[in-house]
């Protein structure tokens, strides 16, 4: 029987204890005299056991044999490490725009009514000409703010709007990092699951432990 044992993502060992006879091989004809005095099979019964491995869809990588889509694996992992860093960024980003946004809006709140209660004071029937002067300057200060806040607030709107785009296409691309991750992942765990029925894998196993000390 072979076991396969593996943790949460990769790399993936495979331990097959085994004690098939080495003539049942089809390497050749006399590998089961084929181990030499030094406890080792030849080289052309080794490449040959290595040769089994990768039509099976495994490799010999090492002390460790792992299916072949642990290289698929690997380079996702690390793209969806990459790919969460500059999402936290955007998210960062994005947090901040609106957070200025939020700010800019509440200032304008502020002087609309400001601009009201000036504007009520000037109404006034009785007013030195000092306090209107004041009042007609305070008016034409706030007005100039506003519009000057509202030409902030388009600007800012237009950057929330592209880092809004931005953080959409980094979740799209995380999410499909994470969806390859996985098509992998099923990829690799059937080739094992093939891998466990196969006499052959199980001989070439046996004979890569000899040789290389890998899981037998």
């Amino acid at each position: 029987m072979i076991h396969v044992s593996a943790d949460r993502y990769w790399p993936l060992t495979i331990c097959v204890p085994l004690s098939l006879a080495i003539a049942s091989f089809t390497i050749a004809p006399a590998v089961a005299v084929a181990q030499v005095s030094t406890g080792r099979y030849g080289d052309d019964v080794a490449a040959k056991a290595e040769r089994i491995l990768e039509q099976a869809g495994l490799k010999r990588s090492g002390k460790s044999i792992l299916p072949a889509a642990t290289m698929d694996v690997s380079r996702n992992l690390t793209g969806m490490g990459r790919t969460r860093r500059s999402l936290k960024l955007l998210q960062d980003a994005w947090k901040q725009t609106a957070a200025q946004m939020t700010l800019i809006r509440q200032q304008a709140e502020h002087l609309n009514r400001l601009h009201g209660q000036l504007n009520a004071q000037l109404a006034k029937p009785v007013l030195t000409i000092t306090e209107n002067n004041r009042l007609v300057g305070a008016i034409n200060a706030n007005v100039a703010r506003m519009k000057q806040l509202e030409v902030e607030e388009k600007k800012l709107g237009e950057k929330l709007a592209a880092d809004r785009r931005a953080l959409n296409d980094a979740e799209a691309q995380y999410a499909e990092t994470v969806l390859a991750l996985r098509r992998d992942f099923e990829r690799a765990r059937a080739v094992l699951t093939e891998a466990a029925g196969s006499e052959q894998v199980k001989i070439a196993l046996t004979v890569l432990a000899t040789n290389y000390q890998s899981p037998a």
